[in-house]
C-alpha cells in the first residue's frame, strides 16, 4: 500500500528549508571558518606561527641504543631462522606423503554420475525455455489489454471533446465500455489456454527434476560413503608418518627453548639499562612539554568549536535531505498507481487558486499547452486544465498545470484523474 502525505504542510515546510538553506550554509561556513579563530587566537597568532620544538623520546632512546651489543638480536634471528627450515622440512614430508595416497576411482564408475548430472541439466535448460515462454504469453497478453485499453482511452476522449448533449455522450460512452470489456475478454480467453499450456509443462518437467535429485541423492550417499572408507585408510597411514616427526620436532623444541632461555635472561639485563636511562630523558621531556600545555588546550578548544559547528550543519542538511526525498518518493509513487489503474494522470497537489501540480503516467508525454480535462473519483468532469511545461516544478517532478475551466459548485482534490485532449 502506498503511503499517503499531508502535502500541503509537508510543501509548507520544504519551500522553507529550500528558501534559507543557502543562507544557512554561508553563516555556518563563516562561523566554521573565521569566528573560532578571531574568538580564541586573537591575541595568539605569534604563538601558533612559532610552536617550540617538541623533544622526542623516541629520538633519544634511538640516540642512545647506537652503543649496545647486538648480541641479543643476533641469537633472536638464528632461533627465527633455525625454526622456519625446521618447520619447512616437515611440512614438506607430511605433503610428499599425502601426493603419495591414492583414491581408488574405479569404484565409482559405475553409478553413471555424469548421465545423472547431463539429464538434470537439460531438464532444467528446459524448464527455464518453458518459463521463459510463459513470461512471453503473460506479457504478451498483458500488452495487448493495455492497448485495447489505450485505444478505448483515445476514443472517449473523442466523444467527450465532440459537441453533443450530455446524455448522448454518455450513451457512446456506455457503449465504448462495453465493447472494451468484450475485447478484453477475447483477449484473455486466446491467451489463456496457451498459458495452461505452458503452466502443465513446467509441472511435468518439475517432476522430473525431483525424480533425477532423488536419484542423485541416493547415488551420491553410496559415492560418500566409499570416499569415506578410503579417507580413513589414508588417514590412518597420515597418522604414523606425524607420530614419527613429532618426536624429532620435541627433540628440537628442547633445544632451542634451552637457547630462548638464554637470550631472554641477556636482553632482560639490557631492558633494565634501558628503563634507567628512559627515566632520566623522560623526566627531561616533562618540563619540556608544559611549554607547549597552554597552546595545546587553546588548539583542543578551537577543534572541539569547529566540530559542533560542524556537526549542525551535517544535521540541518540531513534534515532537508529526508524531507526532500519524502516528498519525491509520493510524486513517484503517484506515477506507479497511474501505470497500475491504467490512468493517464492525477492531481498531485494544489499550487494556488490558478494552478495545480500534475504527475502524468510515464507512458504519456504533453506539449506546452497542451490541455485535459480533470474528472473526480466518481468519474465526474470537474474541470479544465492547459499545461505548462515550461514552468519550474518542484523537484523536477511532474507538470504544472493552469485551471481554464472550472465547473459550478465543483473543486479539484488531490487523486483528481485527468484525461488529455488529443489535438
Amino acid at each position: 500500500m502506498e503511503t499517503v502525505f499531508e502535502t500541503p504542510s509537508l510543501r509548507k515546510k520544504l519551500n522553507y528549508y529550500h528558501e534559507n538553506m543557502e543562507s544557512e550554509n554561508k553563516k555556518i561556513h563563516s562561523h566554521i571558518e573565521i569566528k573560532p579563530i578571531s574568538l580564541f587566537l586573537s591575541q595568539s597568532s605569534e604563538l601558533l606561527q612559532n610552536e617550540p620544538k617538541l623533544y622526542s623520546l623516541k629520538d633519544e632512546l634511538s640516540q642512545a641504543k647506537k652503543n649496545k651489543t647486538l648480541f641479543v638480536f643476533i641469537m633472536l634471528a638464528l632461533f627465527l631462522i633455525l625454526s622456519l627450515v625446521s618447520t619447512f622440512l616437515v611440512t614438506f614430508y607430511l605433503e610428499s606423503q599425502s601426493r603419495r595416497l591414492k583414491f581408488d576411482l574405479n569404484a565409482f564408475e559405475d553409478l553413471n554420475l555424469s548421465e545423472l548430472i547431463n539429464s538434470a541439466k537439460k531438464n532444467e535448460e528446459e524448464l527455464s525455455k518453458v518459463k521463459m515462454a510463459l513470461e512471453n504469453s503473460q506479457k504478451n497478453k498483458e500488452d495487448e489489454i493495455l492497448k485495447i485499453k489505450s485505444q478505448f482511452s483515445k476514443q472517449k476522449t473523442v466523444i467527450l471533446t465532440q459537441n453533443l448533449s450530455e446524455e448522448e455522450k454518455i450513451r457512446l460512452l456506455n457503449e465504448m465500455q462495453e465493447k472494451e470489456k468484450q475485447a478484453i475478454g477475447n483477449a484473455e480467453t486466446r491467451y489463456q489456454k496457451e498459458i495452461l499450456d505452458k503452466q502443465k509443462q513446467i509441472n511435468q518437467i518439475n517432476s522430473q527434476i525431483s525424480a533425477y535429485e532423488r536419484k542423485l541423492s541416493e547415488t551420491t550417499k553410496e559415492n560418500q560413503k566409499k570416499l569415506q572408507e578410503t579417507i580413513q585408510k589414508n588417514q590412518e597411514e597420515m597418522n604414523n608418518a606425524e607420530k614419527l616427526k613429532e618426536l624429532q620436532l620435541q627433540k628440537q623444541k628442547e633445544f632451542y627453548e634451552k637457547e630462548l632461555e638464554k637470550s631472554r635472561k641477556e636482553y632482560q639485563a639490557f631492558l633494565t639499562r634501558s628503563n634507567e636511562e628512559k627515566q632520566l630523558l623522560a623526566t627531561s621531556l616533562k618540563a619540556k612539554t608544559e611549554e607547549a600545555s597552554s597552546l595545546d588546550a587553546v588548539k583542543k578548544e578551537l577543534e572541539n568549536t569547529n566540530q559542533t559547528l560542524t556537526d549542525d550543519y551535517v544535521a540541518l542538511s540531513s534534515n532537508y535531505q529526508k524531507t526532500k526525498n519524502a516528498l519525491v518518493k509520493f510524486y513517484q509513487s503517484l506515477d506507479k498507481m497511474a501505470q497500475k489503474r491504467k490512468e493517464q494522470g492525477y492531481i498531485a497537489e494544489l499550487l494556488d487558486n490558478d494552478r495545480v501540480l500534475v504527475i502524468l503516467n510515464s507512458y504519456y508525454t504533453v506539449k506546452n499547452k497542451d490541455t485535459a480535462m480533470i474528472f473526480n473519483q466518481d468519474n465526474e468532469y470537474i474541470a479544465e486544465i492547459r499545461f505548462l511545461t515550461e514552468e519550474k516544478t518542484p523537484y523536477q517532478t511532474g507538470v504544472v498545470a493552469e485551471i481554464r475551466e472550472l465547473k459550478k459548485n465543483a473543486a479539484i482534490s488531490l487523486f483528481d484523474k485527468i484525461i488529455i485532449k488529443l489535438k
